[in-house]
């Protein structure tokens, strides 16, 4: 296995991890007898586990488990039955959310590429709205400003114009911009995603970026509607932005225009 970050940090994250599993199984156990808080330390000690699995996620030099050692296999296998036992059982909000969260990373680990591929697609052939979120600016060697993000989001608004996408920009400097794009009923958004869309984020200098794949810095992922906490997203996210596909059925254009909106609008980005 191929490591891309510090061996130690790596194992430290997975040493860490087993840990955080026996002390939610325990919360998960007795929390009826637990006080009124236990949700809120489960849910803290749920992000203390997607934290230490993006670590892991950014760890590992490849886009399956199959570069992992056994070990890695037998404790995810494990992980993931947790996960999905706990993942059935109605909680409160943020619990159920953490837990949907955690379960979609622990897919995208255990899953061989080929199947994530054609899930991705099947997703994108139901999606309607598309979001492309990155920090705005990016800063790369502490001082220098990567204007690939910033030539992505223009490229991406002249495709729209182009196409007669119906389609809004909305940011924060120093925080967060974002596109989100409607796309009509009559357009193959499979095709759209691996053509037109693939070829914004080459001449933005994304040269690895393709879909249904993404890269690193700029993953793609699915959403079923926008009930889902940006901030945690924000948080612990694995790169310097998203392209998110949201479900046509669950979320309209209005409907993350308005999420989104309301994000950036945020008085705590204005102080």
């Amino acid at each position: 296995m191929v490591l891309d970050l510090d061996f130690h940090l790596y194992m430290k994250c997975f040493l860490f991890m087993p840990q955080i599993r026996n002390l939610l199984e325990t919360l998960f156990q007795n929390v009826s007898s637990l006080p009124k808080n236990s949700l809120e330390m489960i849910h803290c000690a749920l992000q203390v586990l997607k934290v230490n699995l993006r670590t892991y996620v950014l760890s590992l030099n490849g886009d399956s488990l199959a570069m992992s050692t056994h070990l890695d296999r037998s404790m995810l296998d494990s992980l993931a039955s947790f996960i999905a036992t706990h993942n059935k059982k109605d909680y409160e909000t943020l619990v159920n959310t953490s837990l949907s969260r955690i379960a979609d990373i622990l897919r995208s680990l255990l899953e061989p590429k080929s199947s994530r591929r054609c899930r991705m697609i099947r997703l994108a052939a139901s999606s309607g709205v598309l979001e492309i979120q990155v920090k705005w600016p990016v800063i790369r060697n502490k001082t220098e400003n990567d204007a690939r993000y910033e030539r992505l989001l223009m490229l991406v608004q002249l495709l729209c114009q182009q196409h007669n996408f119906r389609y809004e920009f909305l940011g924060a400097y120093v925080r967060l911009a974002y596109v989100v794009i409607e796309i009509p009923e009559n357009e193959d958004i499979v095709s759209v995603l691996r053509h037109e869309f693939s070829g914004c984020f080459a001449q933005a200098g994304f040269d690895t970026w393709t879909f249904p794949d993404g890269e690193t810095s700029i993953p793609v992922c699915s959403e079923t509607g926008t009930n889902w906490n940006r901030d945690e997203d924000l948080a612990h996210g694995p790169g310097n932005g998203y392209l998110r596909m949201y479900d046509r059925e669950s979320a309209s254009y209005d409907d993350v225009l308005s999420s989104v909106r309301g994000f950036v609008n945020d008085e705590r980005w204005s102080s």
